[in-house]
């Protein structure tokens, strides 16, 4: 006789199929389920994040008959997007601390070592720079734009925190 499945984890399988890429965190917090059932659940299915990446790229952008290409889904912008939130505030965010206050942290360095008064934004938009620099060698690196949409978040964040001091 087959074990029955419950309720909660009926919710969270249910949620991972339409989100394949959904983080336990954000699979506990739209099914109302505690991130350690999901983080359990999650490891016993061992599918590697990897495997669903490589699935949207390939479903990303179809051949049309005519050889041309049709649009990229939305859904590969959106998997973009969710790595850039994941990104800025789980790890990094955890290594390096609060975005503004890290950025004002290495503005203040800069502004030491140049002479001349920089802010947070002013480094966010150097880091922006930096990677549209890197986008010129090599224009398709999935990470360039992952770092862009988070860098867009946080030049944002940056300039409010400093129109308000």
């Amino acid at each position: 006789m087959a074990k029955k499945t419950s309720p909660k984890a009926e919710k969270v399988w249910a949620y991972l199929v339409k989100n394949k890429l959904a983080t336990p965190a954000e699979v506990a917090k739209a099914t109302g389920v505690s991130y350690g059932y999901v983080y359990k659940l999650m490891k016993k299915i061992g599918t590697p994040k990897e495997v669903f990446e490589e699935e949207a790229k390939s479903t990303a952008k179809k051949p049309l008959a005519s050889g041309g290409v049709s649009k990229a889904s939305s859904g590969e912008r959106l998997n973009l997007l969710n790595e850039a939130i994941e990104l800025t505030g789980g790890d990094r965010n955890a290594d390096y601390g609060d975005p503004y206050d890290n950025h004002k942290l290495i503005a203040d360095i800069a502004t030491l070592i140049t002479g001349k008064e920089l802010t947070a934004y002013d480094i966010v938009m150097v880091q922006v720079a930096t990677k549209l620099s890197r986008m010129k060698v090599s224009r398709t690196k999935r990470d360039h734009y992952v770092d862009l949409m988070a860098y867009a978040g946080i030049a944002y964040e940056c300039l409010r925190e400093e129109d308000i001091s």
